[in-house]
């Protein structure tokens, strides 16, 4: 599919933006984002775009490779997405083609979506994962926090919150449809959750009803499991900051 280009081009910016809004988690990236990464390191890293046969990004990595003792080279990639399966399929089988004087492939934590299906393409590399970037979501600014999230498209509804941190409490009222969500102060506070756990619930950590009242998020039924429909996912971070 397409052919591998060297070098960052301008298009890529756009083909990220489109496919990070399609995930929970990814940081809205701005200008001064990619002036940084496209300078980090030394050497600065590698981009290499996949483009179809009109000349469209359809997938890009941006990789580093790092020295080993006592010789030899590891890829680091820092940086992979791709539109499809068979966009991912292609960008592996390049990263394969290092197998001759690379012996470890390294995807840094956060970079690969949830997606097992990304990692099995590698022929020539043993499969393992490791975590070592724990992170802490905290929400600052409720409202503002809830009507920037992206919310799922087919999702019709209106949760009725009452937030608490220990020293005081705050009533919002989220209103989501077509894949919006608008936060208000205000409501009856049906839902009572503690700040602490709306950051969890937020990231999509908290996705089933079972956990939501285990928790101790208290509300009616219908409101539960509205809620836990929510946020349903997996929490994925994907750039470091």
């Amino acid at each position: 599919m397409g052919r591998i280009v060297e070098g960052f081009r301008p298009e890529i910016v756009r083909l990220q933006r489109e496919l990070a809004a399609e995930w929970n988690g990814p940081v809205d990236r701005s200008d001064r984002w990619w002036q940084w990464k496209l300078s980090d390191g030394q050497p600065p890293p590698t981009i290499h775009t996949l483009v179809d046969d009109v000349g469209e990004p359809v997938g890009y990595m941006r990789h580093c490779l790092r020295l080993t003792e006592p010789w030899g080279t590891d890829i680091d990639v820092t940086d992979f997405w791709a539109r499809d399966e068979q966009a991912a399929s292609a960008l592996h089988r390049f990263i394969g083609d290092f197998s001759s004087f690379a012996d470890q492939v390294r995807f840094r934590p956060g970079v690969l979506a949830p997606l097992p299906s990304l990692v099995l393409r590698l022929p020539h590399h043993a499969l393992r994962g490791t975590s070592w970037y724990p992170w802490m979501l905290r929400l600052i600014d409720v409202r503002a926090a809830l009507s920037l999230r992206g919310w799922p498209s087919e999702a019709r509804g209106r949760l009725e919150l009452e937030v608490y941190d220990g020293t005081q409490e705050e009533r919002v009222v989220l209103e989501v449809a077509h894949g919006r969500g608008v936060a208000k102060q205000g409501g009856s506070g049906r839902v009572r959750v503690s700040i602490g756990m709306l950051a969890c619930w937020y990231s999509g950590a908290l996705n089933a009803i079972a956990s939501l009242a285990r928790v101790g998020v208290s509300g009616g039924p219908n409101e539960i499991e509205f809620m836990s429909g929510l946020a349903a996912g997996t929490p994925w971070l994907p750039d470091a900051f």
